[in-house]
């Protein structure tokens, strides 16, 4: 009778350390793993091995799940095939811990991210968390993968998803799997990336994990810049504006049944662009009517058992979610969204060379033919014959390519012309905010103006985007030196040295 009891007891163990799983309360099933010490049994290792999983032991995670289907446990989403691709895309890791935050990363270059992306986590702590209801229970665990390939064996996402619609993060096992900016040659924005995917951890454990995924990103990409300094930084760039404008103009907008089961699944980038573009101004509209309140309250209703979609109404203010949608699209409409043909700038992985990165240039090898014309003229000092090939690189009824612009800038600096080399990237900068190279040629022309202010700014952002160009640090070396900013310049010049050493 005794064993019999014990056996049922530790069968209630396993089965609430799952449901701890479940709903990313990691410490929980880690506390029940160690009352589980000594017991071997099939549940007892497929729960050892989920756990161990989750809080990034991958070696000792694919060891108990290959006992555990060695002994007959069922694996229908081949999940120890997963945890032989994750403990081989991270093998040699290393892992640096502070307070409740890790970062774990492969040796190298990639070092120069971590102090930024444990500010990330704990500035979204701070201002972020207390919007959702809270921090959820145990360690936040950043993994950095410093390459496609690794990325996409250890995401479960299929190549194809990842390079169709350019994801670049995931949270998932209560991880979050980021990538290396170095990855796709001109950065992304991938500190606001960390906080989104710790916004969707965080939501998804204040509601019990049963935030649909619309929810989910509406949250995540509304509040996903906020971890700044705790100001509102949403906005949509002209190329979201564009997507809304003409998704409404031709009732054409994502529904919420493609959007599940993830965005990442989205057939193209320019739907999942527009649903993103799309949920956010939906939270966006809460925000203005509800006030910062209206999250937490919400998740707090969906844990209990409420759709999501009445939780969001009448937080908002609304009886029904259908009166909600109506009403958030009459506000999209007088917001004076601006009709573009701007296309986003695609996250190339891995891509062969500043083209594949343009976002006209991309799709149009035509026109990227008088740029490599341009290009042959300005290295032999034809300048003012180079910006005429590069005229031929801008079709009429298309915008500027920002790589044009960029070449453009560059031509009217050699013939000592600045300030019309500012005007045509601050206008490039409008369409494109997050194209690297416009910020670094900025910073540039700043400096020849003589603004040196600006030109720290405009290098900065730069480096935010991609902090592996050694000629953008170098620069803010030099200006954090000329300022007297000792301790910015010793930042510089650390990342300089990592950068030349291929780590510290």
């Amino acid at each position: 009778m005794i064993l019999w009891l014990g056996a049922l007891a530790f069968a209630g163990d396993i089965a609430d350390g799952g449901r701890c799983l479940q709903v990313l309360d990691v410490p929980c099933a880690e506390a029940i793993v160690a009352r589980l010490d000594g017991d071997d049994s099939v549940p007892a290792l497929a729960l050892k091995a989920r756990t161990a999983f989750y809080t990034g032991r991958f070696d000792e995670a694919y060891r108990l799940l290959d006992a555990a289907v060695a002994g007959g446990l069922p694996d229908p989403n081949d999940d120890l095939a997963l945890y032989a691709r994750t403990r081989d895309a991270t093998v040699g890791w290393t892992e640096e811990r502070r307070g409740r935050y890790v970062v774990a990363y492969k040796p190298g270059v990639d070092m120069l991210l971590v102090d930024e992306a444990f500010s990330v986590l704990e500035r979204s702590d701070r201002y972020v968390a207390p919007l959702l209801g809270g921090v959820p229970p145990g360690v936040v665990r950043v993994e950095l993968y410093p390459d496609a390939q690794s990325f996409i064996d250890a995401s479960s996402l299929s190549e194809q998803d990842v390079r169709t619609t350019g994801v670049v993060a995931l949270s998932k096992w209560s991880r979050l799997l980021v990538t290396s900016p170095r990855v796709l040659g001109r950065g992304y924005g991938w500190q606001d990336t960390i906080a989104h995917e710790y916004l969707h951890l965080i939501v998804s454990y204040q509601s019990g994990d049963e935030t649909p995924v619309w929810l989910q990103e509406a949250i995540a990409k509304f509040l996903d810049a906020r971890w700044v300094d705790g100001t509102d930084r949403f906005t949509l760039n002209v190329s979201q504006q564009g997507l809304l404008a003409d998704a409404l103009a031709n009732d054409q907008l994502v529904t919420f049944e493609q959007m599940h089961p993830s965005f990442a699944m989205l057939p193209s980038a320019e739907l999942a662009a527009l649903a993103y573009a799309q949920v956010a101004t939906m939270m966006d509209f809460a925000f203005e009517r509800a006030g910062d309140r209206i999250l937490a309250d919400v998740l707090a209703e969906i844990r209990d058992g409420a759709d999501a979609g009445v939780a969001v109404a009448r937080g908002a203010g609304f009886d029904t979610f259908p009166a909600f949608e109506a009403a958030w699209r009459a506000w999209l409409l007088g917001q004076g969204l601006r009709p573009s043909s701007v296309v986003e700038a695609p996250l190339a992985i891995d891509p062969v060379d500043d083209v594949d990165a343009d976002p006209v240039l991309a799709g149009r090898r035509d026109l990227a033919r008088f740029l490599r014309l341009g290009d042959l003229l300005a290295t032999q000092g034809h300048h003012a014959a180079a910006l005429v090939e590069y005229a031929k690189a801008v079709s009429p009824d298309e915008p500027e390519s920002p790589l044009i612009a960029n070449r453009v800038a560059r031509a009217h600096l050699e013939l000592g012309r600045p300030n019309e080399a500012r005007e045509v990237l601050l206008r490039s900068l409008e369409l494109y905010p997050e194209h690297t190279l416009s910020h670094k040629t900025l910073g540039l022309v700043q400096v020849k103006l003589g603004d040196l202010a600006g030109a720290r700014v405009s290098y900065d952002a730069a480096r935010a985007l991609n902090p592996f160009d050694p000629e953008v640090q170098q620069a803010l070396f030099d200006l954090a030196s000329a300022a007297g900013d000792a301790a910015g310049a010793d930042t510089y010049a650390r990342n300089i040295r990592i950068l030349r050493r291929g780590g510290d």
